[in-house]
């Protein structure tokens, strides 16, 4: 089977087994490895892909010698130690989304950006629900080589900077970066490697769409452009508008703060592009809720409101937060920390001022106390029990106790999610403490 092989899976994660299903059904003969010596999750895949053999460990790289085409693991770098010399001898890796693109036939929507993918990317799904069978996945949820994503007329796709710099054959419809802030620099390496991979998502698409404040960082981009009373479409107080004529309203939408109207603009761009009725796109933004884990309302307690914004795992993310409520409440207690990823929040030292505390917890809390202590009032905790409570004792009538980390949590959980869940839990206990 190896020396038949002119593809290779590396990794057994929810991407590698969406990649091992896809070949399968196509017939085509694949090496699968896995650089660990074992995985938690051996028995499921045994079961599933029972005749299949996988490599495990070191010595199973072996099988990747003289294989043409590479599937990794979005994670790994492409200047691993392993890696390099198969890129050096010829090998391309590749991506499960330019698998997906060479034989999907359907309309795409790619959308990309340091923050708020998941929540444009549902969005736009929902805003063109009445056009077809359309798949909402990717880099969100369902991976895109699902057996569903292939069968449906439009596509939506989140996509990651790791996804894009292993694709090569997009031809988006409609395609976006939302904004661009200091993301995955351990794994890039420089911003300019950052924003080249994001920038990637504009090959061959037909329509394009950009931040007007961040158009330049994508010079030779000719695109259409939204921001907050500037570029082709305009978030204008509670409306939007399209080359200044009047088109949504922002009236009845759940989505709080100056960064989700933003998010709606560009869902809408999007939308429209592909056909949806304005009729359509006013009514996902009336009833569209947000998404666990973004700027998610938990409770309030005594007039304080506790939000949930787990999910803003860069500066840029927890920058936008701030902004977005800054107006709407008397205060912000700002809960942030955990694994940086060699990211800085030096460039965020102007919204963090407007904090009237922050409590800092995780991996990276003394170097970011160390780039923001000097512009307001900065604890560091052991953790986020310890984060909340601080958080309850400063917070007054009028005040928005808000976990937006600013970091990955994978230093102290599994996921963003479980960090959420905690918060959540916390509050909760909070709400029923004496």
């Amino acid at each position: 089977m190896t020396h038949q092989a002119a593809i290779a899976i590396v990794g057994t994660g929810v991407t590698g087994q969406s990649v091992a299903r896809f070949l399968r059904a196509q017939n085509t003969p694949f090496v699968w490895v896995d650089t660990r010596d074992t995985v938690a999750h051996i028995d499921q895949l045994k079961e599933e892909f029972a005749g299949i053999k996988i490599g495990f460990g070191k010595k199973a790289l072996d099988k990747l010698v003289d294989i043409p085409e590479l599937v990794v693991s979005p994670g790994v770098k492409l200047t691993e130690p392993w890696l390099k010399p198969l890129v050096n001898a010829g090998a391309q890796v590749i991506s499960d989304i330019e698998l997906f693109c060479r034989c999907y036939t359907g309309r795409i929507v790619a959308i990309t950006g340091s923050n708020a993918k998941s929540t444009v990317t549902a969005m736009v799904g929902e805003m063109l629900a009445d056009l077809g069978d359309v798949f909402v996945g990717g880099n969100i949820g369902v991976p895109a080589l699902s057996e569903n994503a292939l069968k449906s007329d439009i596509a939506v796709l989140e996509l990651s900077s790791f996804q894009l710099e292993r694709t090569y054959s997009l031809a988006a419809d409609a395609a976006t970066v939302l904004n661009i802030s200091e993301d995955h620099l351990d794994h890039h390496g420089t911003m300019g490697n950052y924003i080249a991979a994001k920038a990637r998502v504009f090959d061959q698409a037909r329509f394009k769409l950009l931040p007007e404040n961040q158009k330049t960082l994508f010079a030779d981009v000719n695109a259409v452009t939204f921001g907050v009373n500037e570029g082709n479409v305009q978030v204008q107080g509670q409306a939007i508008t399209f080359n200044s004529a009047p088109w949504l309203s922002l009236a009845a939408t759940q989505l709080k703060g100056t960064h989700n109207a933003l998010n709606i603009a560009a869902a809408a761009s999007l939308a429209s592009h592909l056909g949806a009725s304005t009729q359509d796109i006013q009514h996902v933004v009336d009833q569209f809720k947000p998404l666990a884990h973004r700027c998610e309302f938990v409770a309030s307690i005594e007039g304080v409101d506790y939000i949930n914004d787990s999910k803003g795992t860069n500066p840029g993310a927890m920058q936008a937060a701030m902004v977005g409520f800054a107006s709407a409440y008397n205060r912000i207690i700002l809960i942030a920390g955990g694994d940086a990823k060699g990211a800085s929040f030096e460039p965020a030292r102007q919204q963090i001022a407007q904090a009237a505390k922050v409590v800092l917890f995780g991996k990276d809390a003394q170097t970011i106390w160390s780039q923001i202590n000097d512009v307001t009032s900065v604890d560091v905790v052991d953790d986020l029990e310890a984060a909340v409570q601080i958080a309850r004792s400063e917070a007054v009538e009028g005040d928005l106790v808000l976990l937006s980390p600013g970091c990955a949590s994978i230093d102290m959980y599994k996921n963003y999610l479980a960090r959420g869940d905690h918060f959540k839990q916390l509050v909760s206990e909070v709400c029923h403490a004496d």
